[in-house]
């Protein structure tokens, strides 16, 4: 009990070592909770916008499908009401929209490009992906009404000069081999803030599609969105299981994109490293000041080892001292950085895309429970793991030595 008494008073007889000690661990904690606020925002923003403009929950395919994406093989493509029987029966699914994914040939009066086609039952799309709309660059997105319009990517718009209300030719080559063609009207122009979009891809009414291709009924790509209550996982294995008697084959997002999930490892390994040179900086600033302080209080630790305090006892008082600067900095840090982070999530960051003058996204850097414990742990282990050798030095002096220092 004597030595925390001591160990307590001590710390406030340098404020000006402890201080600088104590801001230290302040801004350590501060950084990493901080940063691992925005990043998970970040991460968390760019998962809920895949999915939300993109991929769905879940999809299924043909078996063999994905592997020749490049391609967009329209033979392994399937009825869609094989599909829509099953359904019902699938407890997580909440809605679900047909999709054909096939290549053409878009054409203008003066220009043509290679067109990456995506046709969509547009009601059903907007349930499962409804961020598509609110990515309109110029004039609007699809409507259930539409049938001859086409919405299309801002790179593959620049690149045919045309205006919104113009007409456009596409062609495309059938299952069977033929080549059809049909005219459509530009209705709108969107751009993507996803860092792989593909800059050839245009939008079109799943019937128009359905016409050209020949292929009534008939779907390349199903995708689902589930209810927020089920696991996404769960509903997954749930569906591989009902339609095990087809010939297909069902993914989540994350096995569909996992380029996002290499992005989030890359982003936590970073996050990671940056923890670590903090954790450096953190350990040397109380080391130094530890050091500092067992050399001021030689003649001190020669004091108390002649009135009968044995060598763990001033062992002790040095780690103790180290453990309650690292207490104060760890909770002073955690609470400033939880405040800044609340504050910043109500607010939101504006995230920019190179090149763009409006912001792509806003990120709602997150408060996660995991971290400030581990920011915790992280400030009171640097002062105590920085404290060791300061203490174990002072514990070794020799009882007479350090008194001829008085």
């Amino acid at each position: 009990m004597k030595i925390l008494k001591i160990a307590i008073r001590n710390i406030t007889r340098n404020k000006r070592r402890t201080t600088i000690t104590v801001i230290t661990i302040v801004i350590g904690v501060f950084v990493i909770i901080l940063a691992r606020g925005i990043i998970k925002g970040f991460q968390n923003e760019t998962i809920i916008q895949m999915i939300e403009t993109r991929t769905g929950d879940i999809q299924i395919h043909k078996v063999g499908y994905r592997e020749t994406l490049d391609i967009l093989p329209l033979d392994l493509s399937f009825n869609f009401n094989d599909v829509l029987n099953e359904i019902p029966v699938i407890k997580g699914a909440k809605e679900i929209s047909g999709r054909i994914l096939f290549s053409g040939q878009i054409a203008t009066q003066e220009e043509s490009s290679v067109l990456y086609g995506k046709a969509i039952d547009v009601e059903k799309e907007l349930a499962i992906c409804p961020r598509l709309n609110k990515k309109m660059y110029l004039g609007n997105f699809l409507t259930p009404q539409d049938r001859k319009a086409i919405v299309l990517n801002k790179d593959l718009f620049n690149r045919l000069g045309i205006d919104i209300g113009n007409s456009v030719l596409l062609f495309a080559t059938t299952k069977a081999g033929a080549i059809n063609a049909t005219e459509l009207v530009l209705k709108g122009v969107f751009h993507s803030d996803l860092p792989d979009s593909n800059k050839n891809l245009g939008y079109i009414p799943l019937k128009t599609a359905q016409e050209l291709l020949l292929m009534d009924g008939i779907v390349t790509e199903v995708a689902l969105k589930t209810h927020s209550s089920y696991d996404i996982d769960h509903t997954a294995l749930e569906m591989k299981n009902i339609f095990s008697r087809y010939d297909f084959e069902i993914n989540t997002w994350q096995e569909i994109e996992q380029s996002i999930d290499r992005m989030v490892e890359n982003q936590d390994l970073l996050s990671g490293a940056v923890s670590v040179i903090l954790f450096i900086i953190v350990f040397s600033t109380v080391m130094n000041t530890m050091l500092m302080v067992v050399l001021e209080r030689t003649s001190e630790i020669g004091t108390l080892m002649a009135i009968g305090y044995k060598r763990k006892h001033i062992l002790s008082l040095f780690l103790l001292e180290g453990l309650f600067k690292g207490m104060i900095g760890g909770i002073i840090g955690t609470v400033i950085a939880t405040i800044v982070v609340f504050i910043l999530n109500n607010i939101g960051i504006p995230f920019y895309m190179p090149g763009s003058t409006e912001a792509s996204f806003i990120i709602k850097p997150e408060i996660d429970i995991k971290i400030i414990l581990l920011a915790l742990i992280f400030s009171i282990g640097a002062a105590v793991l920085a404290s060791l050798y300061p203490a174990n030095r002072g514990s070794m002096m020799d009882p007479v030595e350090a008194l001829r220092s008085v």
